[in-house]
């Protein structure tokens, strides 16, 4: 059915549902005058039902297992029902129109087994399904293919309808239809919600056939996909490395439909599609497309692994199969016509001699004999090439499909390779960081060791103490106190010696403070390099496990399919060619007999027999030719039979192997063959490719294809990242077809890989009055219109290249064909790999550029986009060669605990677009200064809201003698500007001085400030940018104040002590 029919039967069905809501608006003013009740309306002889009841649905359920039963009624959803997620077993089929007032059906759950479902199984054509909304999960188990949130297959129409949900299986899964076939239409409808499947799944169809216009996805298609997330070192086996699980290749994923050779016109997607690193052929609006696209747009960001794009992931071409006569076709022909020769030639020598007669007997024969033989020929041959072509087809299938199974496995062998090493790296440093630690051990056993030392020492002093205050006891008792006094004199003296023994001791202590945080670092680290080691082992781990579970796949996939052979010349065949040519040579045998027997016989006899001599001539002629053709063939590389495109002529306007008037505006990231309308212009060759061929002209074993895939007018603003080859704005490679008047804009990169182009990463065909103007950077092959091109013709670029390696230009890295009448503008860049030529590669200046007919108007606009934490602070507009001034420069947003600042970038003289972003550091709390005390701490800190680049100077100054007093030390410190008047400001002591008070000049004059501990630390406050600051030593009354101390305590004891004996001896006296 012609697209012009199924657009005539569109507005037919349209006029009619208009002539059956007019009738039935006056059916109702009539019934509400007289009070009628009627299950009936005059609406071209439907029967009207209404619903409103989770009951009637299900009795329309259970009516519609006819196919006839719906197809002469009308349902109405007169309210919306709520199924209240409970199952719900789907409505077989449906022939009628199904009305549904804007009304919903909400809650709706299927999860049995089976396929083809949805509220309807089956929409048949000529069938209307409009104005309904359905809410719930299609989740069906089993086979679970053909899925969709409305219908599992759609043959009719349906138009403003909306499915909201959850739509899963494992192929042919769509948000509104599992499969909208060729007499199918969905128009103005909506899809929301999660679609997924393995194979064929879209936001709207997951295969459609027919026509999707005007209807929009808001759906996230296959964002999510199970992976060994959590494998641990420890269940790594060789079984765990060797599974094949889970192993799933996801294809045919798109925002409006998995694949389509229909017509989509005029859709929208704005769902994310996609999962990184995953998938082949993902686009925006179709995975992979064949039909017509025109006028869609995509706003989701995409995601995959090979073919990814905006648009469509794969494009294939149409291809148009015409056969021509061939060389046997020609010779059947040719013994058709001796044959009828020799036929009346016999006729005519009726009467004569008869060993003519016999000979011509015998001539019929041979000619029987040699037509018969290039008939089973014919057969035999044909069969020989359907068989191998469809062996050769098999080969290059298995050969591309084990390619592209095997490249993941080459790259996750390579990242497993390096993780391993990195974690070998690790674990190294963190075994050096312990045997650091073990170190610094050592050294705090020793320094404690010494401190223990000065303890035990601090013990004897104490039992002296002790020994000396009971001696005085017993002098007291004895009232003998010039002895006690003497006593109390050295018990004062050994305690004396204790409590500086102690000091002693904590000071040594203090020495393993820097070695116990040392520890404490070392530890930390080591732990933390440990574990990101073992992190690195488990990447590893999942690397291999993929590795193996891909050459597993390979290896399954090989041994179950290189089971092919080509077709050899069988028995038959030679037979067949062998009696056909010796059936000619005994022809010919005869001929010369009777040229020699009839010679001097009429004329007409003399006709005949040069007829046929003249038709012997051509049969051997052909055979000739077809010899010399087969033997040139055999001698070249070239297949001459098979395809030529048909591209280059196109025309606007509709036509299949088409995507006209679409635009991307989102981010598109895959790996391999990444573009922002189409990822690669190609055969799928792991499918049938007569399900894409026409067949024109009579069938024979001499055939051409012709091929057309063109995209036109389409534009490109989105990111378009690339992990390895085949990188561009319109598309990522072109195996064949062309591009035409299409426009890419934006960045284009390939973080890894070659082939990056504004227009297209690689084209083996043509690419003409195309324009460019993007950011490009990749490794080799990089290109304003393509990184590598054979032909271009009529294009223009604005571009800059920010990183690139070999072959690069401002129209292509490469030209392997024609390059003519292409412009550009650069004033460092060269046009094809570092050389510009006339007329074909040219630079132009900018004004001249602009005044070329038909160039954008994105070729006039320049503007500058400042973006903080992801938002789009200000769009500053300028025109080629401005400057923006500084006091333009945007107020960049606060950010708690940062400081703030845009990249560096140069605005004088702006001639491209740019992104500036705002770089957001965190503040830097504490500055130290370069002196550092002999435990290798920085001798002052200064706490603030500083950035990584901000410094302390300490200078040291004469010690100045202030009050009488002599400065240990004495600095100035310069602080830099962090917008704060106050700092902290922490200070170790010269190690030889124990105390001290901080002095600060001020005015000339010299100030006490007060102070505080921090550990090792003095801290004090200062204020301005400069201050200079002195530390006089004090006097040490920590030590008397100690000694009062213990002599107070000895006297008390020596009061208790002297009260016991007192009662003691007064008990003993009583």
């Amino acid at each position: 059915m012609t697209a012009m029919k199924k657009h005539n039967r569109l507005m037919n069905l349209f006029k009619k549902s208009a002539a059956a809501s007019l009738a039935l608006v006056l059916a109702a003013v009539m019934m509400a005058a007289s009070g009628m009740v009627s299950a009936k309306a005059d609406d071209d002889g439907l029967t009207e039902i209404h619903i409103s009841t989770v009951d009637d649905l299900k009795e329309l359920a259970k009516n519609c297992r006819l196919d006839s039963w719906s197809q002469d009624k009308k349902v109405i959803l007169d309210k919306s029902i709520e199924l209240n997620g409970e199952e719900f077993t789907a409505i077989p089929t449906f022939g009628g129109i199904f009305e549904g007032k804007g009304n919903t059906i909400n809650g709706i759950s299927i999860t049995k087994d089976g396929s083809y479902q949805g509220l309807f199984r089956y929409v048949q054509e000529g069938a209307i399904v409009r104005n309904l909304t359905v809410k719930g999960n299609v989740l069906p188990g089993g086979t679970s293919s053909y899925v969709g949130g409305i219908v599992g297959s759609n043959k009719g129409l349906i138009t403003n309808c909306k499915f909201a949900g959850v739509c899963n299986g494992k192929s042919n899964v769509g948000g509104i239809a599992g499969s909208n076939e060729s007499e199918g239409t969905i128009y103005a409808s909506i899809a929301e919600g999660v679609v997924y499947a393995e194979h064929y799944a879209g936001g709207i169809a997951g295969i459609n056939v027919g026509i999707i216009d005007s209807s929009s996805n808001s759906a996230n298609i296959n964002t999510k996909i199970e992976q060994m997330d959590n494998i641990k070192i420890q269940d790594i086996s060789l079984d765990t490395l060797t599974t094949t699980e889970d192993a799933v290749d996801i294809t045919d994923i798109g925002g409006i439909a998995g694949y389509s050779s229909g017509k989509l016109y005029n859709n929208k997607n704005y769902g994310d599609v996609g999962y990184q690193h995953k998938g082949y052929n993902v686009g925006g609006i179709a995975g992979r497309q064949s039909g017509y696209i025109y006028g869609c747009a995509n706003y989701g960001h995409i995601y995959g692994r090979k073919e990814v794009a905006g648009i469509a992931g794969q494009m294939e071409p149409y291809v148009n199969l015409t056969f021509t006569e061939s060389t046997i076709s020609q010779l059947r022909d040719k013994l058709d016509v001796l044959q009828n020769g020799i036929d009346k030639t016999i006729n005519d020598a009726r009467g004569y001699s008869d060993s003519v007669s016999d000979s011509l007997s015998r001539m019929s024969d041979y000619a029987d004999t040699a037509s018969s033989s290039a008939d089973s020929l014919i057969d035999k041959t044909e069969s020989m090439i359907n068989a191998d072509t469809d062996q050769v087809n098999n080969l290059s299938a298995v050969v591309t499909k084990a390619i592209d199974l095997l490249v993941p496995v080459t790259d996750n062998i390579k990242e497993a390779s390096d993780n391993l090493k990195d974690s070998a790296d690790i674990l190294q440093d963190a075994a050096d960081k312990a045997g650091n630690s073990s170190d610094d051990t050592q050294k705090v056993i020793e320094i404690l060791s010494d401190a223990l030392g000065y303890i035990s020492i601090n013990q004897d002093n104490i039992d002296k103490a002790s020994d000396a205050i009971d001696k005085a006891i017993e002098a007291l008792n004895d009232r003998d106190f010039d002895k006690a006094s003497g006593y109390i004199k050295d018990a004062n003296t050994a305690l004396k010696d204790s409590v500086n023994g102690v000091n002693d001791a904590l000071n040594k202590a203090r020495e393993a403070e820097p070695y116990l945080k040392n520890i404490a670092d070392n530890i930390k680290e080591t732990l933390d390099k440990i574990n990101n080691g073992m992190n690195e082992l488990k990447d590893a781990g999942s690397d291999l496990s993929d590795a193996s579970s891909g050459l597993g796949d390979v290896t399954r996939y090989l041994s179950g399919n290189l089971n092919f052979k080509l077709e050899a010349i069988g028995s038959e065949q030679i037979q067949a060619r062998e009696n056909l040519m010796s059936s000619v040579d005994s022809m010919i045998d005869e001929m010369d007999g009777l040229n020699n027997t009839i010679r001097a016989n009429n004329n007409t006899l003399a006709d005949d027999f040069q007829h046929i001599s003249d038709t012997l001539f051509d049969i051997t002629d052909i055979i000739i030719d077809a010899r010399e053709k087969s033997n040139e063939k055999a001698d070249s590389d070239s297949d001459d039979r098979f395809d030529y495109d048909i591209s280059a002529d196109d025309e606007a306007g509709e036509a299949d192997g088409k995507v006209e008037g679409c635009t991307n505006y989102a981010d598109i990231e895959g790996d391999v063959n990444v573009g922002g309308i189409a990822g690669a212009m190609a055969v799928e060759h792991d499918l049938d490719p007569e399900d894409d061929i026409d067949i024109e002209g009579k069938l024979s074993t001499d055939f051409d294809y012709s091929t057309k895939a063109v995209i036109r007018s389409c534009t490109n603003r989105g990111r378009v990242t690339g992990k390895k080859d085949g990188t561009g704005g319109i598309a990522g490679e072109v195996d064949l077809g062309c591009i035409i008047e299409c426009y890419g804009y934006g960045e284009i990169k390939s973080t890894g890989g070659n082939y990056v182009g504004g227009i297209a990463g690689s084209c083996k065909t043509l690419i003409r009055d195309s324009y460019a103007k993007c950011v490009l950077s990749g490794t080799d092959y990089i290109g304003g219109v393509a990184g590598s091109i054979k032909d271009v013709k009529n294009c223009n670029t604005l571009i800059k290249i920010t990183d690139s390696d070999e072959y690069a230009g401002t129209i292509a890295g490469e030209v392997t064909g024609t390059a003519e009448s292409n412009y550009f503008v650069s004033d460092d860049l060269a046009g094809i790999d570092g050389v510009s030529y006339s007329g074909k590669a040219e630079p132009v200046s900018y004004d001249e550029l602009i005044l070329s007919e038909d160039i954008p108007e994105e070729f006039k606009d320049f503007k500058l986009t400042f973006i903080a934490n992801g938002d789009t602070v200000l769009v500053y507009d300028f025109e080629y060669g401005d400057s923006m001034p500084e006091e333009a420069l945007p107020v960049i947003p606060v950010r708690d605990g940062y400081q703030a600042h845009w990249e560096d970038y140069d605005y004088s003289d702006l001639t491209f677009d740019g992104t500036i972003n705002a770089v957001y550091d965190k503040y830097v709390t504490a500055l130290e200064s370069g002196q550092m005390r002999t435990d290798d701490r920085a001798m002052l800190l200064v706490e603030g809201r500083f950035t990584t680049e901000d410094a302390i100077t300490v200078t040291k100054e004469n010690n100045p003698d202030i009050n009488g007093r002599n400065a240990s030390e004495c600095f100035t410190v310069n602080i830099p500007d962090d917008g704060q008047q106050e700092h902290l400001v922490h200070y170790i002591l010269p190690e030889k001085v124990k105390n001290a008070d901080i002095m600060i000049l001020q005015n000339g004059t010299w100030n006490k400030t007060g102070t505080d501990t921090d550990g090792r630390y003095m801290t004090f406050t200062v204020s301005g940018s400069e201050v200079t600051f002195a530390a006089v030593k004090t006097a040490s009354v920590l030590p008397t104040a100690i000694i009062a101390g213990i002599i107070f305590i000895s006297v008390i004891i020596l009061i208790m002590r002297c009260r016991k004996r007192r009662k003691k001896k007064k008990a003993i006296a009583e």
